[in-house]
């Protein structure tokens, strides 16, 4: 259920990403057609057909990556998934998996789901540098880092990377 929240909210993210102020609000849930109810924020429009997506990250990414793959595919997205399992920010940060990735998809938008496998490190400040290198790795892609859901207790990793994960968007799916 968790990830379906999670999965809602990144779609609202996507397609908030090409939001037309003059347009009238619309409702999602009615396919787009006129909000009721005085609403003046303008609904969220879809990305432009053909928009590159990048899914990157460990497990958690694996299992959203699909289901998300498909949606996205679906609205006319190009969509791609590198998963590493188990998989940390460094590995990502400092590796060459990303670097590829990057270099062979040339994505539009790049999603990020780390940090699951690091919620009980005991010095969460570690991960700052990797990261901020990891982001800055994206060069000026749009990103939004995706984070796990819990279901230990975080010793803080959580907070670092929301800390340090900009300009990327943070969804705490928790």
């Amino acid at each position: 259920m968790r990830y379906l929240l999670a999965f809602a909210s990144i779609i609202v993210l996507l397609s908030c990403a090409g939001c037309a102020g003059d347009k009238p609000a619309t409702s999602a849930a009615s396919g787009g057609t006129p909000a009721s109810g005085g609403n003046t924020t303008p609904a969220p429009a879809a990305l432009p057909t053909g928009t590159r997506v990048l899914q990157v990250g460990d497990s958690f990414a694996a299992a959203l990556g699909v289901e998300l793959g498909k949606r996205l595919k679906q609205q006319g997205l190009r969509t791609s998934l590198e998963t590493k399992t188990p998989s940390y920010i460094g590995d990502w940060a400092f590796g060459p998996v990303l670097r590829k990735a990057i270099a062979d998809y040339n994505p539009d938008l790049v999603l990020i789901t780390l940090g699951a496998n690091e919620v009980e490190i005991p010095v969460p400040e570690q991960r700052v540098g990797p990261v901020q290198r990891l982001v800055k790795s994206l060069g000026d892609r749009p990103c939004v880092w995706i984070l796990p859901p819990l279901w230990k207790k975080d010793t803080g990793v959580m907070q670092v990377i929301k800390d340090n994960a900009k300009p990327c968007q943070v969804l705490d799916s928790s």
